[in-house]
């Protein structure tokens, strides 16, 4: 094919980055369609009503966030010394970095909010199975953009990298920062009155704090961690290619894609694996999977 054999870095690299790609979109596809189908039952008591509105608010809470920092930023970067092709170019990707962040996180929580209402004993088997389809899906996220860049950009590739690296640290660092107050909330109103005044476990029914601490929890380990994670991919891909390709040339490239890939596919296989859980450790698996 003259899509592969005219690229001007070479065929391993242009195979690597078209397989990449399509490994990427194919985990978006599966990491959107999987949750989805899951039977759950909406009468469950673990399905609290208006548990995602809450956390579609937190989200939007750090969106705001996310422009009052990331605007400037980019128009900084677009004061930068450079051609106006390349000052616009930083520019667009810092902002594509920072859309990644939310987008991930949003994600991370429809995972979480689909094995709500399962049975405890196949939650137990299913919730890190999802967990690892929602790592999965964060790092395609990561992947497709840095596969879409080095193959227009090619090996002018490093700095672009860095400026989607530097929007997507933006947004998880916008995520986490609201999280803490949201959490401390969270933990007073189920600790403080729940348990402090009427001797209550944090997840007793009858803690009115229990659920705005369960929103909490999860903003923090489905959303903000899958955005940590779009921010570390694209960060050491960033770093990788920097370093790497003015010593190895077009290896550099391939080595950095494959570490890529290899930590995709390692939570792929995490995800089609059976896991086992026993009962009574279902928040344990919670834990682990998200």
């Amino acid at each position: 094919m003259d899509l592969i054999t005219q690229f001007p870095l070479g065929d391993d690299l242009a195979v690597t980055l078209l397989v990449l790609g399509a490994l990427a979109i194919t985990a978006l596809v599966v990491g959107a369609v999987v949750p989805s189908r899951l039977q759950r039952d909406e009468d469950s008591a673990e399905v609290e009503e208006g548990l995602g509105r809450r956390l579609g608010a937190q989200l939007l809470s750090s969106g705001s966030l996310m422009l009052w920092v990331g605007l400037p930023v980019a128009v900084l970067l677009y004061l930068a010394p450079g051609t106006t092709d390349d000052r616009i170019l930083r520019s667009a990707l810092l902002l594509v970095g920072i859309a990644l962040g939310p987008l991930a996180a949003w994600r991370g929580l429809a995972v979480q909010l689909a094995v709500l209402g399962l049975d405890p004993e196949r939650r137990a088997n299913l919730i890190p199975r999802v967990g690892a389809l929602a790592v999965t899906g964060s790092l395609a996220l990561a992947i497709l953009p840095v596969v879409i860049i080095v193959w227009f950009l090619q090996a002018s590739a490093g700095p672009a990298l860095m400026a989607l690296a530097a929007g997507a640290a933006i947004s998880a660092l916008a995520i986490r920062v609201s999280a803490a107050p949201f959490e401390a909330s969270a933990s007073a109103s189920a600790f403080l009155v729940g348990s402090d005044e009427h001797d209550l476990d944090a997840d007793d029914p009858a803690n009115l704090g229990g659920p705005h601490l369960r929103s909490a929890r999860m903003f923090r380990r489905g959303g903000a961690l899958s955005a940590d994670l779009v921010a570390l991919a694209t960060a050491a891909t960033g770093v990788g290619v920097l370093l790497g390709v003015p010593v190895f040339a077009a290896e550099g490239f391939i080595v950095v894609l494959l570490g890529l890939g290899t930590a995709m596919l390692a939570a792929a296989v995490t995800a089609v694996v059976p896991h086992r859980g026993r009962a009574g450790h279902e928040r344990g698996a919670l834990r682990l999977g998200d």
